[in-house]
Protein backbone atom coordinates (compact mmCIF):
# COMPACT_ATOMS: atom_id res chain seq x y z
CA UNK A 1 0.00 0.00 0.00
CA UNK A 2 3.10 2.00 0.53
CA UNK A 3 4.21 1.74 -2.99
CA UNK A 4 0.51 2.62 -4.65
CA UNK A 5 0.63 5.19 -2.53
CA UNK A 6 3.77 7.14 -3.17
CA UNK A 7 2.96 6.00 -7.01
CA UNK A 8 -0.34 8.41 -6.52
CA UNK A 9 1.73 11.55 -5.03
CA UNK A 10 4.73 10.92 -8.03
CA UNK A 11 1.79 10.80 -10.44
CA UNK A 12 0.28 14.04 -8.93
CA UNK A 13 3.25 16.26 -8.33
CA UNK A 14 3.45 15.73 -12.25
CA UNK A 15 0.04 18.02 -12.76
CA UNK A 16 -0.63 15.27 -15.43
CA UNK A 17 -4.21 14.88 -14.91
CA UNK A 18 -4.06 12.08 -17.70
CA UNK A 19 -0.92 10.23 -15.58
CA UNK A 20 -2.91 10.46 -12.31
CA UNK A 21 -5.82 9.32 -14.59
CA UNK A 22 -3.86 6.25 -16.04
CA UNK A 23 -2.35 5.46 -12.79
CA UNK A 24 -5.84 5.34 -10.84
CA UNK A 25 -7.38 3.15 -13.57
CA UNK A 26 -4.46 0.80 -13.45
CA UNK A 27 -4.73 0.56 -9.77
CA UNK A 28 -9.18 -0.18 -10.02
CA UNK A 29 -8.80 -3.42 -10.75
CA UNK A 30 -8.80 -5.94 -7.95
CA UNK A 31 -6.60 -8.77 -9.94
CA UNK A 32 -3.93 -5.86 -10.68
CA UNK A 33 -3.90 -5.31 -6.93
CA UNK A 34 -3.08 -8.97 -5.79
CA UNK A 35 -0.65 -9.04 -8.59
CA UNK A 36 1.24 -5.80 -6.99
CA UNK A 37 0.65 -7.54 -3.81
CA UNK A 38 2.61 -10.50 -5.28
CA UNK A 39 5.38 -9.05 -6.61
CA UNK A 40 5.93 -6.91 -3.82
CA UNK A 41 8.70 -8.98 -2.15
CA UNK A 42 10.28 -9.20 -5.47
CA UNK A 43 10.32 -10.61 -8.91
CA UNK A 44 8.44 -14.09 -9.36
CA UNK A 45 7.50 -16.35 -12.34
CA UNK A 46 4.56 -15.84 -13.76
CA UNK A 47 3.68 -19.48 -13.34
CA UNK A 48 4.07 -19.28 -9.89
CA UNK A 49 1.55 -16.49 -10.04
CA UNK A 50 -0.37 -18.26 -12.10
CA UNK A 51 -1.07 -20.74 -9.47
CA UNK A 52 -0.86 -18.21 -6.39
CA UNK A 53 -3.70 -16.01 -7.78
CA UNK A 54 -5.77 -18.43 -9.85
CA UNK A 55 -5.95 -16.12 -13.08
CA UNK A 56 -5.49 -17.71 -16.28
CA UNK A 57 -1.98 -16.83 -17.59
CA UNK A 58 -3.29 -14.84 -20.48
CA UNK A 59 -5.60 -12.85 -18.04
CA UNK A 60 -2.48 -12.45 -16.22
CA UNK A 61 -0.68 -11.30 -19.09
CA UNK A 62 -2.81 -8.49 -20.02
CA UNK A 63 -3.11 -7.39 -15.87
CA UNK A 64 1.24 -7.09 -16.23
CA UNK A 65 0.76 -5.07 -19.53
CA UNK A 66 -1.53 -2.45 -18.21
CA UNK A 67 0.75 -2.38 -14.61
CA UNK A 68 3.71 -1.72 -17.44
CA UNK A 69 2.18 1.27 -19.07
Amino acid sequence: ILLISQLIVQAQATSDPALVQSLLNALADPNRLQIIEALASGERCVCDLTSDLGLAQSRQSFHLKVLKQ
